[in-house]
């Protein structure tokens, strides 16, 4: 399941927040599916979760879902690169 494809997880908080810093690569996991994401953010600390904000995706609900058992107070957007696409 998901071989060949990867989930990609970025900071973006300084980019969000209109610095001059780019968005920042936290880590690149094998696979795309809920459980990727699951487990990447399963293996951060409570305090690193409580901190997330917002989570930017393309339409998979496989994030979404993930996201929203272990950042269910961050709000789920679409990021603009999909958003266009779709478009």
């Amino acid at each position: 399941h998901g071989a060949g494809f990867v989930t990609v997880i970025v900071d973006m908080t300084d980019h969000h927040h209109n610095t001059k810093r780019p968005a920042r690569l936290l880590d690149v996991v094998e696979g795309r599916s809920a459980d990727a994401l699951r487990t990447w953010l399963a293996a951060r600390t409570p305090e690193f979760r409580r901190q997330v904000r917002i989570v930017a995706m393309d339409g998979f609900q496989g994030y979404a879902t993930a996201s929203k058992e272990l950042v269910p107070n961050a709000r789920r957007v679409m990021d603009p690169f999909h958003v266009v696409r779709l478009a």
